[in-house]
């Protein structure tokens, strides 16, 4: 549980010590991607506070099993914050929990956005996985992923819906090439710019 505890630090930390400057005049929103929002925080709710009895494993697997569960979670939350923090530092000022077009809004596709086209949710919900490995109970990680994913579903329809308006022909060339959330095994190109 350490590690994942960490990770939730640094994340917060990250968020909060971002590189900031005047935020952009915003041309257009969508409200509906609240909703998805609220529908992701339930599930990170649910893994945070239904809790399996303290130093109890996950699963009755054995030392070893449960090292390994342990290790993979580790590496789930550390990877997670560091993808997700990524993608909010390379947005920078076009960065908001809202779906919005800014004035001179650009399109990124470097760095995780090179792998999938809404990294932060990805990231977001790696960390909501591990966080439910260490804490939870199995049954509320499943549940909490449902709901976290439909969560995510509304908001990356609402997102797409104005980055479609507003990009064009770019943004679908973008989204033929990069999966939406879970990251493709490697297969097809990817050129970033």
């Amino acid at each position: 549980m350490g590690s994942v505890a960490v990770s939730w630090i640094v994340l917060v930390l990250g968020f909060l010590f971002r590189r900031r400057g005047s935020s952009p005049a915003e041309s257009k929103r969508d409200g509906t991607a609240a909703v998805g929002f609220l529908l992701q925080v339930s599930g990170y709710a649910l893994v945070g506070f239904i809790r399996r009895q303290y130093r109890t494993p996950l699963f009755d697997l054995g030392v070893v099993a449960e090292t390994g569960i342990a290790l993979c979670t580790i590496l789930l939350a550390t990877t997670s914050v560091w993808f997700a923090l990524s993608a909010i530092m390379i947005l920078g000022k076009q960065w908001s929990p809202a779906a919005r077009i800014v004035d001179q809004h650009e399109l990124i596709t470097r760095g995780p956005y090179n792998i999938v086209r809404h990294p932060i949710y990805t990231g977001l919900f790696g960390l909501m996985i591990a966080t439910g490995l260490a804490l939870s109970s199995v049954w509320a990680v499943l549940i909490a992923a449902v709901i976290y994913l439909l969560g995510s579903l509304v908001r990356i329809r609402s997102e797409e819906k104005l980055l479609l308006e507003h990009f064009g022909d770019q943004y679908a060339a973008y989204q033929r090439r990069v999966p939406a959330f879970i990251p493709s095994l490697g297969l097809g190109s990817r050129s970033g710019t």
